[in-house]
């Protein structure tokens, strides 16, 4: 009666650990990851009693949660610019509390925030490599870069 279930089970957990293991998905894995233990920690400090920002812990884990469930190596080239300004946004974030004005302030723990300047440079090296062209005429579209009169 348990044959049924242990092979869903087994055939479950071989075909999670293929697409874990699969090198395309291996970053949206990383990235859930990490979501998820930067959920848990935050919880964790709310339950705690310790002051926290969720402007700090929130922007990390939705930025974590959408490169896990929407930045795939075929992704347009609009949703790879979009992972990428969010990235560098993060990465300025933690630089404003770790060497900027708001230095000290951050109520993420320093190795934390350290370590998360690796995980959203990962995040960038990362992203595969959209085509010059498409950027540049993505960008040559955007308003801000129409020429008057010309």
């Amino acid at each position: 009666m348990l044959d049924p279930i242990r092979n869903k089970i087994a055939g479950f957990k071989q075909e999670f650990v293929k697409f874990v293991t699969e090198p395309k998905n291996f970053f949206r894995t990383y990235n859930g990851a990490v979501a998820t233990l930067v959920t848990v920690g935050y919880v964790a400090e709310i339950l705690q009693g310790r002051y926290t920002r969720f402007s700090e812990y929130g922007v990390d884990i939705l930025i974590h949660a959408v490169e896990a469930t929407c930045v795939k190596v075929d992704s347009d080239t609009r949703v790879k610019l979009l992972a990428a300004a969010v990235n560098l946004a993060r990465l300025g974030q933690i630089g404003f509390y770790l060497v900027g004005p708001g230095i000290g302030l951050s109520t993420i723990p320093l190795v934390l925030n350290v370590l998360d300047i690796f995980n959203h440079g990962l995040n960038l090296a990362s992203l595969p490599q959209a085509s010059s062209e498409k950027i540049i005429s993505l960008v040559s579209r955007a308003p801000c870069f129409k020429v008057k009169g010309g």
